[in-house]
Protein backbone atom coordinates (compact mmCIF):
# COMPACT_ATOMS: atom_id res chain seq x y z
CA UNK A 1 0.00 0.00 0.00
CA UNK A 2 2.17 2.86 -0.85
CA UNK A 3 0.05 5.32 0.16
CA UNK A 4 -0.85 4.32 3.38
CA UNK A 5 -0.71 6.29 6.17
CA UNK A 6 0.73 9.75 3.87
CA UNK A 7 -1.76 12.76 3.70
CA UNK A 8 -3.59 13.87 0.42
CA UNK A 9 -0.93 15.99 -1.02
CA UNK A 10 2.03 13.06 -1.13
CA UNK A 11 -0.73 10.29 -1.71
CA UNK A 12 -1.33 12.54 -4.86
CA UNK A 13 2.36 12.79 -5.47
CA UNK A 14 2.55 9.31 -5.52
CA UNK A 15 -0.20 7.93 -7.74
CA UNK A 16 0.55 10.76 -10.50
CA UNK A 17 4.13 9.28 -10.28
CA UNK A 18 2.68 5.97 -10.99
CA UNK A 19 0.57 7.05 -13.45
CA UNK A 20 3.22 8.97 -15.12
CA UNK A 21 5.65 6.37 -15.03
CA UNK A 22 2.81 3.85 -16.68
CA UNK A 23 2.39 5.67 -19.47
CA UNK A 24 5.72 6.68 -20.39
CA UNK A 25 7.29 3.28 -19.73
CA UNK A 26 4.62 1.42 -20.35
CA UNK A 27 4.48 -0.51 -17.20
CA UNK A 28 1.63 -2.33 -15.54
CA UNK A 29 1.15 -0.91 -12.19
CA UNK A 30 -0.53 -3.35 -9.42
CA UNK A 31 -1.48 -2.03 -6.49
CA UNK A 32 -2.88 -2.74 -3.39
CA UNK A 33 -4.88 -0.08 -1.52
CA UNK A 34 -7.71 0.29 0.97
CA UNK A 35 -8.38 3.66 0.02
CA UNK A 36 -11.59 3.25 -2.58
CA UNK A 37 -11.68 6.75 -3.54
CA UNK A 38 -8.05 6.56 -4.91
CA UNK A 39 -8.32 3.40 -6.71
CA UNK A 40 -11.52 4.42 -8.60
CA UNK A 41 -9.33 7.63 -9.34
CA UNK A 42 -6.48 5.67 -10.68
CA UNK A 43 -7.00 2.65 -11.83
CA UNK A 44 -8.11 0.82 -14.96
CA UNK A 45 -9.39 -2.22 -13.75
CA UNK A 46 -9.71 -3.05 -9.51
CA UNK A 47 -10.01 -6.58 -8.11
CA UNK A 48 -11.89 -6.42 -4.88
CA UNK A 49 -11.10 -9.44 -2.25
CA UNK A 50 -12.80 -10.56 0.59
CA UNK A 51 -10.93 -13.01 2.96
CA UNK A 52 -8.38 -13.96 0.43
CA UNK A 53 -10.88 -14.68 -2.46
CA UNK A 54 -11.61 -13.06 -5.10
CA UNK A 55 -15.12 -11.36 -5.04
CA UNK A 56 -14.99 -9.45 -8.18
CA UNK A 57 -12.97 -8.33 -10.69
CA UNK A 58 -13.35 -5.10 -13.34
CA UNK A 59 -13.61 -1.91 -14.35
CA UNK A 60 -14.19 0.13 -11.27
CA UNK A 61 -17.47 1.59 -12.36
CA UNK A 62 -18.62 -2.56 -12.39
CA UNK A 63 -16.93 -3.55 -9.16
CA UNK A 64 -17.31 -0.77 -6.77
CA UNK A 65 -21.45 -0.57 -6.72
CA UNK A 66 -22.71 0.16 -3.77
CA UNK A 67 -24.47 -3.21 -2.95
CA UNK A 68 -21.07 -5.04 -3.70
CA UNK A 69 -18.99 -2.73 -1.51
CA UNK A 70 -21.36 -3.05 1.34
CA UNK A 71 -21.40 -6.66 1.62
CA UNK A 72 -17.77 -7.08 0.95
CA UNK A 73 -17.03 -5.13 3.53
CA UNK A 74 -19.70 -5.78 6.06
CA UNK A 75 -20.63 -1.77 6.52
CA UNK A 76 -22.89 0.46 4.57
CA UNK A 77 -21.62 2.68 1.95
CA UNK A 78 -23.00 5.26 -0.09
CA UNK A 79 -21.42 5.15 -4.03
CA UNK A 80 -22.11 7.78 -6.27
CA UNK A 81 -19.79 9.64 -8.81
CA UNK A 82 -17.05 12.19 -8.46
CA UNK A 83 -18.49 14.87 -10.02
CA UNK A 84 -14.98 16.05 -11.47
CA UNK A 85 -13.39 12.43 -12.54
CA UNK A 86 -17.06 10.31 -13.20
CA UNK A 87 -15.04 7.79 -11.37
CA UNK A 88 -17.15 5.83 -8.38
CA UNK A 89 -16.91 8.25 -4.89
CA UNK A 90 -17.65 6.08 -1.77
CA UNK A 91 -18.85 7.51 1.61
CA UNK A 92 -19.16 5.73 4.65
CA UNK A 93 -22.97 5.63 6.25
CA UNK A 94 -22.40 6.61 10.00
CA UNK A 95 -25.18 6.01 12.42
CA UNK A 96 -25.16 10.18 12.61
CA UNK A 97 -25.85 10.54 8.68
CA UNK A 98 -29.35 7.84 8.95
Amino acid sequence: EPTASLDPAHQLRIMDLMERLRKQEGITVIMVSHDLNLAASYADRVLLLKEGYVESIGTPENVMTQDQLSQSYGCRLLVDTNPLLGTPRVSLVTEKSL
